[in-house]
């Protein structure tokens, strides 16, 4: 993949110049969506085998989006998303799980996650997730979470 990186600035949120995703795992299908979806846009793609190591690349790059790996679970995700958040708190992450309770989705809301598709998802609506953030500058605020049990 390429290597080359635009410089990074002193604001933590990510530029229109921020065009390097993130995939955490070793997913045939979702890399070959992301990179049908990325590429024509400018963007290059990393990989990372596991959590620990995407967050160290996280602390030390700036990434446009992170997308995670169906293998881990939703609450894996979000205590993730929680820790990457303290250091880059403007990240865009796509939460991909198969181990999910109706709390992780709640608690992915609450940490801002751009979204999160749980199992059974459809590549079609993963690359439809892709668009909508090549298309949203940040994902800061707009939901408030005010009262909800995860208990559905």
């Amino acid at each position: 993949m390429d290597d080359t990186r635009t410089a990074a600035s002193d604001d933590p949120k990510p530029t229109p110049n921020s065009k390097t995703g993130l995939l955490i795992g070793d997913d045939p299908e979702v890399k070959a969506a992301l990179l049908t979806i990325l590429g024509p846009e400018g963007w290059t793609l990393e990989q990372s085998g596991n959590l620990d190591d995407a967050l160290a690349l996280a602390k030390s790059r700036q990434f446009g989006l992170i997308v995670t790996s169906r293998e881990t679970s939703g609450k894996e995700d979000v205590e993730f998303l929680r820790r990457i958040r303290r250091v880059k708190p403007h990240t865009r992450m796509i939460i991909l799980t198969d181990d999910s309770t109706p709390g992780d989705v709640i608690a992915s809301m609450r940490e801002h996650a751009f979204g999160y598709l749980s199992k059974g998802f459809s590549i079609e609506t993963l690359a439809e997730t892709v668009r909508t953030v090549l298309q949203t500058p940040t994902w800061d605020d707009g939901i408030e979470i005010m009262s909800a049990t995860p208990n559905l």
